[in-house]
């Protein structure tokens, strides 16, 4: 079976990182994977490439909206393409879904992994006149989490969506004191120090300005705080002025996204995830297989908690954030078993469907279970 995948990006995020861990499974399932991509670079490239993937590059459809089209119908119509998978953050582009119904592709899979529409005018439109649409175009739903399929699949009933979970490969996340250690030292953390962290693309959904705030407000409270942000993005320079403006610049440390991410995670001591909306939040999971307490928003959704060390607290209130801080710091100094405590939420969170160990063929399973139903297979 062939398909033709829509939605990775330059940037090391939780679209890339979901699909990059079903990837294998999916191939050892005869599941052959291509991917269409408007960026000069694409995560996972090389790897995707080294496994016998093609890469597709197109034109950029916002610049040169007909060569998109056309280019895109080429390769759907040459390439002898099952089914085509879309991940999606909104219904601002649907061209994919509607170009692989024209061009006669039988199986075409629109994947929710959001449950509000990312920042901007524009995208916010197309969005409204084109999400009562995906339905004409697609014949099978995924989801990340409940929200996010009612959200792009209003007309959809809730039974024909299919909430794929966004399982990730817990070895890589859980705790070990030398990798702790280790990380710190190289980049100038003591072990005293106390260590908040988030990892995630700096763009408005992520909400760095609170984060950088927050920290500022802590920082004067407890000196012995510092903030490492793992990520790139747009905002990332506006970010680095915020922090300066704060004067907690030699406290906060700017980290360039890497396939080890599990390093950072496990050498941070809290993680912050104040978005502004997640369709579920992938590095909420990764924070938790790494034995992390969490700090989130209270907009995002309640199944993130899988592991019940997930504290929901309001945006509007930086107070309840602080306080959440100092328990959390306070827990730490009396607690002389920090790192057993991680070990074992890490290995609880490993018999969760948001495992691999437990969920790893579910992908495959599903994409073969709908291809079966629309006569690929």
């Amino acid at each position: 079976m062939k398909i033709l995948v829509f939605g990775l990006g330059p940037i090391l995020g939780g679209i890339e990182k979901q699909f990059y861990n079903n990837y294998y499974t999916l191939k050892n399932r005869e599941i052959h994977s291509d991917f269409v991509t408007p960026y000069g670079r694409m995560a996972y490239e090389d790897d995707f490439e080294k496994s016998d993937s093609k890469v597709y590059k197109v034109s950029n459809l916002k610049r040169y909206p007909m060569r998109y089209i056309r280019e895109v119908s080429d390769i759907l119509r040459h390439g002898d393409y099952d089914g085509v998978y879309v991940n999606m953050l909104s219904a601002a582009n649907t061209l994919p879904l509607k170009l692989a119904k024209r061009c006669g592709v039988p199986m075409i899979i629109a994947h929710a992994h959001n449950d509000h529409v990312p920042a901007g005018a524009l995208r916010k439109f197309l969005h409204s006149r084109n999400v009562d649409t995906i339905s004409q175009y697609a014949n099978a739903y995924f989801a990340c989490s409940a929200a996010a399929g009612e959200w792009l699949f209003p007309n959809v009933p809730s039974e024909n969506i299919v909430l794929v979970p966004n399982a990730i490969p817990t070895d890589d996340f859980l705790f070990d004191y030398g990798v702790h250690t280790q990380t710190r030292e190289r980049h100038g953390v003591s072990r005293d120090a106390f260590l908040l962290g988030h990892v995630g693309r700096f763009q408005e959904q992520k909400n760095h300005e609170f984060i950088v705030r927050l920290f500022g407000r802590y920082h004067r409270i407890n000196p012995h705080a510092k903030l490492m942000l793992v990520g790139e993005g747009e905002l990332r320079g506006r970010i680095r002025e915020r922090i300066r403006s704060e004067g907690v610049q030699d406290d906060v440390f700017f980290i360039n996204p890497t396939e080890a991410i599990g390093q950072y995670y496990i050498a941070f001591d809290c993680f912050l995830f104040p978005s502004l909306f997640e369709g579920l939040g992938i590095a909420g999971l990764e924070a938790q297989a790494a034995g992390l307490p969490v700090i989130a928003s209270d907009t995002l959704p309640k199944e993130l908690n899988v592991s019940g060390a997930v504290k929901y607290l309001s945006l509007s209130d930086e107070e309840a954030w602080l306080n959440q801080l100092g328990i959390i710091y306070d827990q730490m100094q009396l607690s002389g078993n920090v790192a057993q405590h991680r070990i074992a939420q890490g290995r609880q969170f490993d018999k969760t469907k948001f495992s691999l160990s437990q969920s790893g063929s579910c992908l495959a399973d599903t994409i073969v279970d709908i291809a079966r139903r629309n006569g690929v297979c």
